[in-house]
């Protein structure tokens, strides 16, 4: 399962950075269909981020995934 959850994490983040922008994430969301605004699509991020350093690391992100699957 984790090594699913890198790949996926891995295809979403473009930039190779290690973790996922806001940008990047808008891209997941667009991926799963979500129709949301980019304002509630900011609020979902920032609940995500939880050390609230702007960047969703791979533990956040799959925590989310996995909440979300």
């Amino acid at each position: 399962m984790e090594a699913e959850l890198i790949r996926i994490f891995s295809r979403f983040d473009t930039d190779g950075s290690g973790y996922i922008e806001e940008a990047e994430f808008h891209k997941i969301l667009d991926s799963l269909g979500y129709d949301e605004s980019n304002e509630v699509r900011s609020l979902e991020f920032a609940a995500i981020d939880d050390d609230e350093d702007g960047k969703v690391r791979f533990r956040e992100f799959a925590d989310w995934w996995l909440d979300n699957r």
